[in-house]
C-alpha cells in the first residue's frame, strides 16, 4: 500500500514540474524568436544597397529597376559597389544604384554569382571608354546623349556624339548606361 500511496502523492509534483518545464520552455521559445527578429533586423541595417541587390541576382529574383523615366526589367548579371548590370537581348544596361529604385519578386532558381570587374561606378564609366563601345548616356535630368565616351576625365566624361560632335557629360549626373553588342544595331 505504501508504493501505491507513494505514486499518488508523486503524480502533483510530476504535474508540476511538467508544468513548470513547459513554462520556461515556452519563455525561452519566446526569447529565442524576439533574439532572432532583432538579430535579422540588425543583419538588414548593416547592409548596403549593393548587398540587398547581389543577394537578389544570387537568387535569380526578378528585378525591376526605375531609373529617370525608365522602368527595366532584365536580368542582373553583375553587381559593383555602387551600381549594377543588366543583361538584354541587345547588350547591357548598367545603373547608378543611387539614382534608381528596386523592386524584387523572389525567385528561388535562376540565380547568377556575377561579380562586375569595375568596383565602382567611376571605373565602370572608364571601362566603356576603353573598350570604345557605343552607348547612350541617360543623366538624372533625363537628357540623352549618344557617342563613344572619348574620355573618362575626374569629374565628366568626354563624349564623341553620332554627328562628330564633343558632349561633356557631368560624371555624378550619368545615372545610365546603355551598351549595345557589336552587331544588334
Amino acid at each position: 500500500m505504501r508504493g501505491s500511496a507513494k505514486s499518488v502523492t508523486e503524480r502533483p509534483y510530476d504535474d508540476l514540474a511538467r508544468q513548470l518545464r513547459q513554462g520556461a520552455g515556452d519563455e525561452l521559445r519566446r526569447e529565442a524568436a524576439v533574439d532572432e527578429a532583432l538579430t535579422e533586423l540588425q543583419r538588414r541595417r548593416r547592409a548596403t544597397l549593393s548587398d540587398v541587390v547581389r543577394a537578389a541576382m544570387h537568387r535569380g529574383d526578378e528585378t525591376v529597376v526605375r531609373v529617370v523615366d525608365l522602368t527595366l526589367s532584365y536580368p542582373l548579371v553583375a553587381v559593383g559597389n555602387d551600381y549594377l548590370i543588366m543583361d538584354t537581348p541587345d547588350g547591357t544596361i548598367d545603373v547608378l544604384l543611387e539614382a534608381a529604385v528596386l523592386t524584387f519578386e523572389p525567385r528561388r532558381a535562376g540565380g547568377r554569382t556575377g561579380v562586375a570587374e569595375a568596383a565602382t561606378w567611376r571605373a565602370r564609366l572608364a571601362e566603356h571608354e576603353q573598350h570604345g563601345t557605343e552607348v547612350e548616356l541617360v543623366t538624372s535630368t533625363g537628357a540623352r546623349v549618344v557617342g563613344v565616351i572619348e574620355v573618362a576625365a575626374s569629374d565628366h566624361l568626354a563624349v564623341r556624339t553620332l554627328d562628330g560632335a564633343i558632349s561633356h557629360v557631368a560624371t555624378a549626373s550619368v545615372a545610365a548606361v546603355f551598351s549595345r553588342r557589336l552587331g544588334s544595331r
